[in-house]
């Protein structure tokens, strides 16, 4: 979220407002302004829950002794790569 806040404080100190086309959203108004940092809030808000149910069930795997992570193949090496 501050790196949100940060770019568009940012753009406003040498005269550029962002103004999104397709959902209007525009930064020179309080009402654009508003709307992305809701916007951001939500990001981070989903982002952090994202990483909690991560941690968790991690932790769940790992009290009933449960493999978790990348499941191997059968190549030695990468597939793409040399």
């Amino acid at each position: 979220m501050v790196d949100v806040i940060n770019t568009i404080n940012e753009l406003e100190e040498v005269g550029v407002n962002v103004f999104v086309v397709k959902n209007s959203i525009d930064t020179s108004t309080q009402q654009g302004k508003l709307f992305t940092y809701f916007c951001s809030i939500f990001g981070e808000m989903e982002r952090d829950m994202i990483i909690s149910r991560q941690k968790s069930s991690i932790e769940r795997l790992r009290e009933k002794n449960q493999k978790w992570g990348m499941i191997r193949t059968h190549f030695s090496r990468h597939p793409l790569g040399p």
